[in-house]
């Protein structure tokens, strides 16, 4: 049977949960021991900062975020250099994990600053991220919808292939 559980802050240091309709006498288990699969850090010297995530079919983790960090990227990826502070960074890294894990990862950027919103992944396995720009640049590539900047700050969604290949990305 389903419960619908809560959780009950009940002062700054005690949380507590709340559960529909159980019968204290049946057994209740809140908290199974977790066990750590893999972690990682990733980053450079710089401001990183991870803000979506996706599993591929394959079981690799797709990773969006914003970095003001150089020298992130692998080579061939559709954006191998830092174009200002604050651009996204797109991860992908194999589902054993480890300091060996990164399959592959690009920048995408403008002449300014990015917010990075979220990633998720296609039943084609093609990547589909999404964002907030302030930048004239870099952002529509094979546009079919908004190709130019039409306010302070526009919305921007952009697909990319699983090897981390842009097919196309636009305005909002």
């Amino acid at each position: 049977v389903k419960r619908i559980a809560k959780w009950v802050k009940h002062s700054e240091t005690l949380l507590g949960v709340v559960v529909e309709n159980w019968n204290p006498k049946n057994l209740l288990v809140i908290d199974p021991q977790p066990i750590l699969v893999w972690g990682t850090y990733y980053g450079g010297p710089n401001k990183d900062e991870g803000k979506s995530v996706d599993v591929d079919s394959n079981g690799n983790p797709i990773f969006l975020g914003v970095t003001s960090s150089s020298g992130l990227t692998t080579t061939g990826a559709h954006q191998t250099t830092l174009r200002l502070n604050d651009d996204i960074y797109l991860l992908k890294k194999n589902k054993i994990g480890g300091t060996t894990s990164k399959i592959w990862c690009t920048y995408f950027g403008s002449d300014s600053n990015e917010l990075a919103g979220a990633v998720s992944i296609d039943k084609q396995q093609n990547i589909v991220i999404c964002g907030t720009t302030r930048g004239d640049n870099y952002i529509a590539y094979n546009s079919k919808n908004q190709s130019t900047r039409a306010g302070l700050y526009d919305g921007f969604v952009a697909k990319f292939r699983s090897n981390g290949q842009i097919r196309w990305s636009t305005y909002l």
